[in-house]
């Protein structure tokens, strides 16, 4: 009874049959999530991105601009036909990731205009998801979180197959780190 209840005291992480180690950590809920920032890729190493609510890097080779705003990085490919653009704006307080969606897709030129899928979870973080065909050949990926007064988004406007787009996507978000 007693080491019962010193389980209880301690919680389930110091008890049990000695099995565990320490080089296996309890796993949460969360670490079984569909996420696109699984390490099933291998990060993207290029230049660092580095803006007010996060970080993040290019993908190896692709071109740097933060020329329009201190706010956003364009970043795309030499041939250009794929593009990414990482922001971090201020926006009004109580704006939802759903609303900062909404926005994004209405206040785009894109035709047609892309859907919103499930949400997914991005360095902890939970990120609406828009996606879907955006015209000319190109998809649409698009991540953002409100956190607090700013809107961290990562739009990925590209060309090519759904593998090569996905494994670029998978690596640049593997690189997210918020603050």
């Amino acid at each position: 009874m007693l080491a019962v209840l010193g389980c209880l005291a301690l919680g389930a992480g110091g008890c049990g049959d000695g099995s565990s180690s320490a080089a296996d950590p309890p796993t949460s809920p969360d670490s079984t999530d569909s996420s696109p920032t699984a390490p099933a890729v291998e990060p993207a190493s290029g230049r660092k991105v580095d803006l007010l609510a996060f970080s993040a890097r290019t993908p190896r080779g692709f071109d740097y601009d933060n020329s329009l705003a201190k706010e956003i990085v364009f970043s795309s490919s030499r041939d250009v036909r794929q593009n990414i653009e990482y922001s971090d704006v201020t926006v009004f307080p109580g704006t939802s990731n759903a609303l900062a969606a909404r926005l994004s897709t209405k206040n785009s030129s894109w035709n047609p205009k892309p859907t919103v899928a499930d949400p997914v979870t991005i360095d902890g973080a939970t990120f609406y998801h828009l996606t879907g065909p955006v015209g000319d050949g190109v998809r649409l990926d698009e991540y953002g979180s409100v956190r607090g007064s700013r809107l961290v988004k990562i739009s990925f406007e590209l060309q090519g197959s759904a593998a090569q787009r996905q494994e670029l996507v998978e690596s640049v978000l593997a690189t997210v780190q918020l603050r």
